[in-house]
C-alpha cells in the first residue's frame, strides 16, 4: 500500500525500508510548514526548561548550551538531538504526554519556574500542568506552524487505499478530506487523535484506526 508520510522533514532512510519490508511504499507530502517566531528566548530567569520537539531544540540550542538548570524532553528524538549537541538532558518523556510525564520529571529534579520552549500551539493544557506540579510556567512560542500549499488535483489522483501517518492536530486536518472509508489511519500523538476524533464525528467516514 501507499502510505502517506505527513511529517515536514522527509523519512528516514530505516522508516522508508521497514515499509518496503512490510510491502508499503512511501510517499512524503508534507501536511505543514513552519516559521520561527523570533521570540526572544530569554530563560536564564527560569531554573527548569522543558523542550517539546527537535525542532525547538534545534532553534533554542545556544540559550539551552548556557542553560544552568535542568532540562527536560517532549521524548527520546529531541533528548538525542540535544545530547549530540553536548547539551545535557535531565529526563526524557514516554510519549505518552507531557502532562503525564511532569511527576516523574520533578521527582528526578525540583523546579519551580519552568521555561516552556514548543511550538505557538501546543496540545498540552499548561495552566492545568503548572496547577497539578504547583510550577509557574513560561511559554516561549519557538516556531509556529500553518498548513503547506497542496496540488489538489495530486491528493485527488492518489489510489486508494491508502495509509495515513499523521504527527498532529493540524496535519489531520490539513488533509482529512482526502481520506476515504477503505484507508487506514494511524495517529501519533494526543493532538491528532483528538483531532481525527473530533472531524470523525461529523463525517460519515468510518476508517480503521491505529495508535501509536
Amino acid at each position: 500500500m501507499l502510505l502517506v508520510f505527513t511529517k515536514i522533514e522527509a523519512p528516514s532512510e530505516k522508516f522508508v525500508a521497514e515499509e518496503a519490508a512490510k510491502g508499503n511504499e512511501v510517499l512524503h507530502i508534507p501536511a505543514l510548514r513552519f516559521f520561527e517566531t523570533k521570540v526572544p528566548l530569554e530563560i536564564s530567569a527560569c531554573d527548569g526548561a522543558f523542550v517539546g520537539s527537535p525542532r525547538a531544540a534545534k532553534i533554542a540550542q545556544e540559550p539551552l548550551r548556557h542553560f544552568a538548570g535542568p532540562i527536560f524532553t517532549a521524548g527520546i528524538k529531541t533528548a538525542q538531538f540535544l545530547l549530540q549537541q553536548g547539551i545535557s538532558v535531565a529526563a526524557a518523556g514516554t510519549g505518552n504526554g507531557a502532562a503525564a510525564d511532569f511527576p516523574q520529571f520533578l521527582k528526578t529534579r525540583k523546579v519551580k519556574n519552568l521555561a516552556w520552549i514548543s511550538a505557538k500551539e501546543t496540545a498540552a493544557n499548561l495552566e492545568e500542568i503548572a496547577e497539578r506540579n504547583e510550577l509557574k510556567i513560561c511559554h516561549f512560542p519557538a516556531y509556529q506552524t500553518e498548513a503547506a500549499p497542496v496540488n489538489e488535483n495530486k491528493m485527488r489522483q492518489l489510489s486508494h487505499p491508502l495509509i495515513w501517518n499523521f504527527y498532529s492536530g493540524k496535519a489531520v486536518l490539513a488533509f482529512a478530506r482526502f481520506i476515504q472509508s477503505n484507508d487506514r489511519v494511524n495517529l501519533y500523538g494526543e493532538s491528532a487523535e483528538r483531532a481525527y476524533k473530533s472531524w470523525l464525528k461529523n463525517s460519515n467516514l468510518r476508517t480503521p484506526l491505529s495508535r501509536e
